[in-house]
């Protein structure tokens, strides 16, 4: 990707790519799943200290918010890494959405998984799989 990441999509999802490849959307035929890839060129030094800085924000564009967490994750050697999970509802049905976030040499890389609630369990070993397969760029 033009932000200098990788990641493992499965087959037949639209991707659409905006900002000089700043944002790239990859989305289910049906419409959901969707992931949201954002490259940060500056990023702080802590991914869970973005989420907790940008929650405020979400919490008043999104209505029925609930944070399930914020909490570490292992985004590998030479990275800070956070999970931050949360519902909220849109068009009369709950998401459910889960940001892997990641600051590596100064550049910062969200991953926003979004499902309707219903089909959260369903959704999750692909979600795995995707977030493993997550490379940030240099």
């Amino acid at each position: 990707d033009a932000g200098g990441w990788s990641a493992a999509l499965p087959p037949g999802w639209r991707i659409s790519a905006r900002g000089n490849g700043r944002t790239t959307t990859a989305t289910a035929p049906s419409g959901y799943p969707e992931l949201l890839i954002e490259v940060q060129p500056k990023a702080g030094p802590s991914a869970i200290g973005a989420w907790y800085d940008q929650e405020p924000a979400v919490r008043r564009s999104s209505a029925g918010y609930h944070r399930l967490s914020i909490r570490p994750a292992d985004g590998g050697a030479g990275t800070s890494a956070a999970i931050w999970e949360f519902t909220f509802t849109s068009g009369g049905r709950t998401l459910h959405v889960l940001d892997f976030g990641v600051v590596r040499n100064g550049h910062g890389y969200g991953l926003r998984w979004r499902v309707p609630d219903e089909d959260w369990d369903a959704a999750l070993g692909q979600m795995r799989t995707i977030v493993a397969s997550f490379r940030p760029g240099p």
